[in-house]
């Protein structure tokens, strides 16, 4: 990794090391739900190919980008019309049941994402919008131009790193009876 100025930009060798560790948790993670039969074990092959297809291209395209210190360079998302919330949260878990105050159907996606399983290009981790409101932290966002984590990148997160603070998914919005 070459280092500037409070920013660094990663190899391609580094990245090919992170995503196959990332590979290596996931293809866990998933086999325990199917283990404790949450899921076939074809879903979870499917998973894992969908994600090993685009891994290359992911880090052909990270490789050499300067990115801010702390930031993730590549995040593997499985999406929630591939894997339920609830099932993506037992990753977060490592594998224990999750039980759920919320309705995941009433989530929906303010932003729009590539279908099925994807890679995230530098991830800011939550830390430069701590104590701000949501409104703050998405306004700031903006004005970066980025966008707000969805629900399942926020979740794919918190599954591949060590996060000690809270992140909203500002990228999704939850519907309580009409009212978001």
């Amino acid at each position: 990794m070459s280092e500037n100025q409070g920013s660094s930009a990663f190899t391609a060798e580094e990245l090919e090391a992170l995503t196959v560790k990332q590979m290596r948790d996931l293809q866990e993670w998933l086999r325990k739900l199917v283990g404790r039969k949450k899921i076939a074990l074809n879903r979870l092959d499917a998973i894992l190919k969908q994600l090993e297809s685009r891994r290359k291209d992911a880090i052909k395209s990270a490789a050499g980008i300067s990115m801010l210190k702390g930031h993730i360079p590549l995040l593997p998302v499985i999406g929630k019309n591939i894997l339920g919330i609830l099932l993506q949260l037992e990753m977060v878990g490592n594998g224990k049941a999750v039980h759920a105050d919320f309705n995941p159907a009433k989530i929906y996606d303010v932003v729009k994402a590539p279908d099925g399983c994807y890679w995230l290009i530098d991830v800011e981790d939550g830390r430069e919008t701590l104590e701000k409101s949501p409104n703050k932290a998405e306004a700031l966002i903006k004005e970066q131009k980025r966008s707000g984590l969805m629900v399942a990148e926020t979740i794919a997160l918190g599954a591949h790193t060590a996060l000690r603070h809270c992140v909203d998914a500002l990228g999704s919005r939850y519907n309580i009876d009409g009212c978001v």
